[in-house]
């Protein structure tokens, strides 16, 4: 037989190979995914018929385009000018101490 032959024959049985592990892992993959959906299913029924008991909830809010973006510069909670004030403040300080030496 031709070499180039037997080697497309291996390559061949070794992708079958490939493939029939591929699709009991994707199987295996899928019994479990199923699983965690019924369970997630069921936390979401307890979730929801807990909170139902307690309290309605509240309409939601108006969605606006001004939430979603972010402020190119948001307000920094000192300024410069309040660290300036506060440094006089030190410096102050500081010359009453000496003073009182």
């Amino acid at each position: 037989m031709n070499p180039s032959v037997v080697a497309a024959h291996k390559r061949i049985g070794l992708l079958q190979r490939f493939n029939k592990w591929q699709g009991k892992a994707m199987e295996k993959m899928q019994k479990s995914m199923d699983k965690m959906v019924s369970k997630i299913k069921s936390l979401e029924k307890k979730v929801s018929g807990s909170s139902s008991k307690k309290k309605k909830s509240k309409a939601p809010l108006p969605r606006s385009r001004s939430l979603l973006t972010t402020p190119k510069e948001a307000p920094c909670p000192r300024t410069s000018q309040s660290l300036f004030i506060s440094s006089q403040g030190k410096g102050r300080q500081l010359a009453e101490k000496e003073e009182e030496l």
